[in-house]
């Protein structure tokens, strides 16, 4: 099982801005998940991935921190993200 963290008060903004916090990546189907881009940010490595959390497909930017995967950034995938996804996992 993959161990999270994050920022709170990020996951509370999201949750504000965007109707959920990052509490739902315990809901990520990672068997699905397709990574888009890794960046170096900061002197660390950052990646993009794309996944389905129930039936919709998120976009989340991750980090490794130790054991722990560290979540940047969540948000609804874009329709060229989308488009992206379905090409590698079709309807999943």
């Amino acid at each position: 099982m993959i161990e999270y963290e994050w920022d709170d008060a990020k996951s509370d903004k999201t949750l504000e801005d965007r109707g959920f916090g990052f509490d739902i990546m315990e809901g990520f189907d990672w068997r699905f998940a397709l990574c888009t881009d890794i960046q170096h940010v900061e002197n660390e490595e950052r990646e993009l991935w794309l996944g389905p959390i129930s039936s919709t497909l998120y976009a989340v930017v991750t980090t490794e921190r130790g054991r722990k995967t560290r979540i940047i950034s969540l948000r609804r995938a874009e329709r060229l993200e989308q488009r992206k996804w379905m090409k590698t996992y079709g309807n999943g």
